[in-house]
């Protein structure tokens, strides 16, 4: 998801003379592919470290088996939980989403806005984006309605460079 942001986030349009919303599909294919490499295209290691120890191999690992088997969600889920309370914010995202959407956990969207709510503390500025649209349009019990908390929040996170954020305000669908 990341990588296709990225891309999507570099295109350029021409100037429209009048507002315009548009949409445009993606498939993404997925599963049934070779159980031998991992999803970022890595060979799979014969076995898997029971615990990563570091930042960066834990989101290496949980990012790589995340859109793997239900097995591989739930190894995803424990590196990403553990990169997290290593202090990773990509990590508390990822965490963040798996319990969002019940991928490697059972789903859990007061635990998901926490981890969500840690991974912007922690400068994931996408994190923050996500979090300031759950104060925005409330989150079904999770985050109570906050208009302006929101508002605060995404002009931070759009001064950061997060070009959600600036496209949330630019939309002016919340304030």
């Amino acid at each position: 998801l990341a990588c296709a942001q990225d891309v999507i986030r570099a295109w350029v349009f021409a100037r429209p003379a009048a507002p315009a919303d548009f949409s445009y599909p993606f498939v993404f294919g997925g599963g049934g592919g070779d159980p031998s490499v991992l999803v970022d295209g890595r060979p799979r290691p014969g076995t898997l470290p029971p615990r990563c120890t570091s930042q960066k191999e834990c989101r290496a690992l949980g990012v790589s088996l995340a859109q793997g088997s239900e097995a591989d969600q739930r190894r995803a889920f424990e590196y990403l939980q553990t990169g997290c309370a290593l202090g990773d914010g990509r990590c508390c995202s990822g965490a963040a989403a798996a319990l969002d959407f019940g991928r490697g956990a059972p789903k859990d969207r007061r635990r998901a806005f926490a981890l969500a709510e840690k991974a912007c503390a922690l400068r994931d500025q996408r994190a923050c984006t996500a979090v300031a649209m759950t104060y925005a349009l409330g989150g079904d019990g999770v985050g109570k309605k906050d208009p302006l908390k929101a508002a605060a929040l995404l002009q931070r996170t759009c001064d950061a460079g997060e070009g959600g954020a600036c496209l949330k305000i630019a939309e002016r669908r919340l304030f």
